[in-house]
């Protein structure tokens, strides 16, 4: 009886003992899982926090990058620029569309295409400056962007108004004038700092006199490598004098109120239909004369709203005497009043349009 007793004893005790052993476990186990638990958490309270500074610092790098540029070939996203061009109203825009090996740049106004750029678009555009750089009362581009290894890089671009009447306004890229400015630009230019150093500073429609004008004309020219001939003519009735610059085309440009135009652009002379350009001093008045194969004779013309207007013109065949006169006014006038119109103007005295003087000659008398 005593023997059995003990025997359930021990075994009791052996039970509590293993029990115990696997209460321990358990409580090790636990203790260490919630350990592992504590630390998980805090691994992803740490990646959350870093996550936020992640994302809190990569939108605000991309922000400053696209800031730093207008237009890139990257984002693929057009872009519509405006753009400051206070020596002629309205208002002006260049679009610059997604990128693609075919795509241009526009220049618009009020709304309406005028010109595309039809050159390669840059790799990003950092900044898009108008001026008049050129000195012709037209609007002018100066583009600063980057290549596609990152370098700097700009685009210089002048408005070509339209040379006669129904023609068209287009840029053309002044790769001269870039090629002399980008042996001398010190690091580090923008827009501005181009612009002043192809205009010595002066701004058109802020000009003092028509000397510091001209003199802006020939820098232009002088950067562009050119070797023209150039005259003084007293066009119109006022004081100030126009320049002719001759360069086997005839342009001619006039200062007043502060402002350079270009009324006469690319006039060819010499060859073709033309022989010579003529003036008038002080009437306003010019005159070709040219020839075909079956006649010749003149054609007048004026300045009319800063471009070369053509009024009327003779012609006589070569085998006959009679002369056609031809009105390309809106006025309407007879025969006989046309016919008296035309040998009035043809009655004034009329010099030959060219240039005369070197650079350095025409310097001097201004």
């Amino acid at each position: 009886m005593k023997k059995t007793v003990f025997m359930i004893t021990l075994a009791s005790l052996a039970l509590f003992t293993g029990c115990g052993n696997i209460q321990k476990e358990q409580t090790e186990d636990h203790d260490f899982g919630l350990e592992t638990v504590e630390e998980t958490e805090e691994s992803e309270e740490m990646t959350t926090e870093d996550a936020a500074e992640a994302s809190a610092v990569e939108p605000d790098e991309k922000t400053d990058e696209e800031t730093d540029r207008i237009w890139s070939s990257e984002n693929s996203e057009s872009v519509t620029v405006d753009l400051d061009f206070p020596l002629e109203e309205g208002k002006h825009e260049l679009f610059i569309p997604e990128y693609s090996d075919e795509a241009e740049m526009e220049y618009r106004k009020d709304g309406e295409t005028i010109s595309k750029i039809g050159e390669k678009l840059p790799y990003a555009i950092k900044e898009i400056k108008a001026c008049d750089f050129t000195f012709d009362g037209v609007i002018d581009l100066i583009i600063v962007g980057t290549d596609g290894f990152d370098n700097e890089r700009f685009w210089l671009y002048s408005g070509c108004a339209p040379e006669y009447e129904g023609d068209s306004f287009n840029f053309r890229g002044e790769d001269d004038i870039k090629k002399s400015v980008n042996s001398d630009l010190p690091d580090g230019y923008n827009a501005e700092s181009i612009e002043k150093f192809i205009t010595n500073g002066v701004e058109n429609g802020s000009i003092s006199s028509y000397s510091e004008a001209y003199k802006a004309v020939l820098r232009c020219d002088e950067l562009r490598g050119a070797d023209y001939s150039y005259n003084l003519i007293y066009l119109n009735e006022d004081e100030e004098p126009e320049l002719v610059e001759d360069s086997g085309m005839l342009n001619v440009y006039s200062f007043s109120n502060g402002i350079i135009t270009r009324p006469m652009v690319n006039c060819s002379y010499g060859v073709g239909g033309c022989v010579y350009y003529e003036y008038a001093p002080y009437k306003n008045t010019l005159r070709t004369f040219g020839h075909s194969m079956e006649e010749y004779g003149n054609t007048l013309y004026t300045i009319k709203d800063n471009m070369l207007t053509c009024l009327y013109s003779d012609s006589t065949p070569y085998e006959s005497s009679e002369i056609t006169y031809e009105n390309y006014t809106d006025e309407k006038l007879t025969d006989k009043e046309l016919e008296d119109r035309v040998k009035e103007l043809n009655s004034y005295t009329f010099e030959e349009l060219h240039g005369d003087y070197t650079k350095e000659e025409i310097l001097a008398k201004l």
